[in-house]
């Protein structure tokens, strides 16, 4: 799962992530180990969000962010580590 954009004007789509992991894992059917996810991770915690620690993919809707786990944010959220992640290859210097 990736959300490639940052910033929070682009809140849905870091949102839109959280909420297909939280339906992905809440299945039963995917283990988190098994999904990779890839988010910026600079919107919930925006001095912009009014709402600290919480992402809501629809209006009066459930947090989405809690207990999602990220594997790559930030600087490591790039077409390069995108296409080694889907290519098995392991990222150098990247912290487990």
């Amino acid at each position: 799962l990736i959300a490639g954009s940052n910033g929070y004007y682009n809140y849905r789509h870091q949102s839109d992530i959280a909420h297909s992991y939280q339906i992905l894992t809440k299945m039963g059917t995917f283990p988190s180990s098994n999904i990779i996810t890839m988010i910026y991770d600079d919107v919930a915690w925006s001095d912009s969000n009014p709402f600290k620690g919480q992402l809501f993919n629809e209006p009066n809707g459930t947090d989405v962010y809690q207990g999602i786990h990220i594997d790559y944010k930030g600087n490591d959220v790039t077409a390069d580590n995108f296409l080694s992640v889907l290519k098995g290859i392991p990222i150098e210097n990247r912290p487990e």
